[in-house]
């Protein structure tokens, strides 16, 4: 679950992963960019309900549809629901879940290097990516 409208780079490239560890058998499932996250995060899970198509695991791009999402499941009973979310939040320690917590400190450092050097190297500077590794974290399983 994702954001509809919201023109990431990280977003595609999260979507893109998943498309290919699924072998394109995963759906994708957007809610509207800007607007309550709560409240569009419920529309879309209880639509999903309603036709007998709530997925059996989701996994959610980012926190705050994440912690929606386990706030939806959690009121409805629906503990033989997997989630997994990219990004923590403090909030999320409340709900059975999977979380990827982005190492924010070390991201950055790297964009305040990388500044760095576009500053000094000026026009022979190039783009490129920096992978940095977070840590997996489980609560309440």
């Amino acid at each position: 679950m994702g954001y509809e409208g919201l023109n990431l780079p990280s977003e595609h490239q999260r979507e893109q992963a998943f498309i290919e560890v699924s072998g394109g058998s995963g759906k994708l499932f957007r809610i509207p960019w800007g607007e309550d996250v709560e409240q569009e995060t419920n529309s879309l899970l209880q639509r999903l309900w309603e036709e007998k198509a709530l997925p059996a695991k989701i996994l959610c791009c980012n926190g705050p549809i994440g912690l929606a999402t386990a706030h939806y499941l959690e009121s409805r009973g629906r503990k033989d629901i997997d989630l997994a979310v990219i990004d923590f939040l403090p909030d999320m320690v409340k709900y059975p879940m999977i979380v990827y917590q982005q190492p924010m400190e070390e991201m950055a450092k790297k964009a305040y290097q990388r500044l760095i050097a576009q500053n000094n190297q000026g026009e022979l500077w190039q783009p490129r990516n920096y992978p940095v590794h977070g840590e997996i974290l489980q609560f309440n399983r």
